[in-house]
């Protein structure tokens, strides 16, 4: 028999930062309000094969904040972070709002 003694993760947690000279200001309210942008720009609330739910949503008659990341900015960037990485954020982040791969610093372990 065989023991696994290592730390064992199934997260999914993922992270991204940007500075922000590289974004205008309409882009960094836009993802603050990813969820309810990504739901907008999805056909019938799906991209990549996946929902995207929005708080409020009707679908389910209650409050949601799924898939939501935390943002947070300071003078010089803005970061989000999330421990469940439902949501694909780099999808939106280059497809959605047209930001630079290579100006995203993405963290998914």
């Amino acid at each position: 028999m065989k023991i696994k003694t290592t730390f064992i993760t199934n997260s999914s947690s993922a992270s991204f930062t940007i500075m922000k000279h590289h974004l205008s200001d309409l882009q960094i309210k836009l993802i603050y309000e990813h969820i309810e942008v990504g739901f907008l720009v999805s056909n019938d609330g799906r991209y990549n094969g996946r929902h995207v739910h929005f708080i409020n949503d009707p679908q389910f008659r209650r409050s949601y904040s799924y898939d939501e990341w935390s943002i947070s900015e300071d003078e010089e960037t803005i970061s989000g972070y999330t421990t469940m990485d439902n949501f694909d954020m780099m999808w939106f982040l280059t497809e959605v709002l047209q930001i630079k791969q290579e100006h995203i610093d993405y963290d998914h372990p």
